[in-house]
């Protein structure tokens, strides 16, 4: 999948101030050497010239290096005074170029892969936020246990491909997170996955992919932890709807526009008078291995009420302790 240049950080809660990804080339300069000393933001990419010249900048603080070649990605462990890196399409073999970095607090990783421990990450002591998008080689994550100061944490694959998850229990280890999110993820962790969840006291926040875990991992989330945001959701959610022409030989088409809209509140008017009535709902049911269904409302009414009542019956039974 073609990088996407959106910026997927939570930023309204706090945990991030690197710069976002569409601004990233307007700290680019093509010969690092002209840099200022005062220069405390830095892009560089594998086609310019004297990057070696950042370790002479006494006040920098964030780099993004952007599709680096090998010799770049080494040059890192250098730059110690760092606070906030990305790194975004790379192929390290391993991570060790991180572990001289004491100060770093932000880390992004974007697409980068060939490494499979993320022990160097776990290690780095005053890491606060860490969203990793797309690492290819990486299954399990149970380097990560060590970033004890951790707040933030985002994992997540793209619309093409789900990031695997081995096991979930590495959580248990950042007693300090707030904010969870993981987002097209592929689970291969045994019911119940996300116990390690409960443990974590200072967890304000979580978002989970809706298709990645069995409608039972979601219940038994609300039923434990429902003062957690993201916990409490609705098991269907009605997503999109198509709308078909009234035609000429329904009653809807002659009435007065004040009429129609009391008597028949559905019906949607368009600004050149135009009026459609809906017949078909999307339906996105919670849960792994669940369909969507597009169908009419009549149609799906029978099939919603019964994915409900499954999910909150799941929910009371983790409740009162009988799973």
């Amino acid at each position: 999948m073609k990088f996407h240049w959106g910026d997927f950080l939570d930023r309204e809660s706090g945990h991030w101030s690197i710069v976002p990804n569409a601004e990233r080339f307007r700290y680019r300069l093509e010969d690092v050497s002209h840099a200022p000393k005062s220069t405390t933001i830095l892009t560089i990419t594998k086609n310019d010239q004297n990057w070696e010249a950042a370790a002479k900048l006494p006040f920098l603080e964030e780099l993004t290096l952007d599709n680096p070649n090998p010799a770049q990605l080494e040059f890192v462990s250098q730059l110690w005074r760092l606070k906030r890196l990305r790194i975004s399409h790379a192929r390290p073999k391993t991570l060790d170029f991180l572990s001289r970095l004491d100060r770093l607090e932000e880390l992004v990783l974007e697409y980068v892969s060939k490494f499979n421990d993320l022990s160097p990450i776990g290690n780095l002591k005053n890491l606060r936020s860490l969203y990793i998008e797309n690492l290819r080689s990486v299954r399990n994550f149970s380097g990560l246990e060590g970033a004890r100061k951790l707040l933030y944490l985002s994992i997540t694959g793209t619309l093409d491909w789900a990031q695997p998850i081995d096991d979930f229990s590495f959580l248990a280890g950042l007693e300090r997170l707030e904010i969870l999110h993981l987002k097209q993820i592929r689970s291969h962790a045994k019911f119940p996955a996300l116990q390690s969840l409960c443990k974590l006291e200072k967890l304000q926040n979580i978002y989970i992919y809706p298709s990645a875990f069995p409608l039972e991992e979601y219940a038994a989330l609300e039923a434990t932890i429902p003062n957690v945001k993201g916990t409490v959701r609705e098991p269907v959610e009605r997503a999109a709807q198509q709308y078909r022409p009234i035609p000429n030989d329904d009653i809807r088409s002659k009435l007065a526009t004040e009429v129609l809209k009391e008597k028949y509140p559905e019906i949607l008017i368009t600004s050149d008078g135009h009026r459609y009535e809906p017949y078909d709902w999307k339906y996105l049911f919670l849960g792994k291995g669940e369909r969507t269904i597009s169908c009419n409302a009549n149609t799906a009414e029978k099939r919603v009420a019964a994915h409900k009542a499954r999910y909150y019956a799941a929910v009371n039974e983790f409740k009162a302790g009988n799973r």
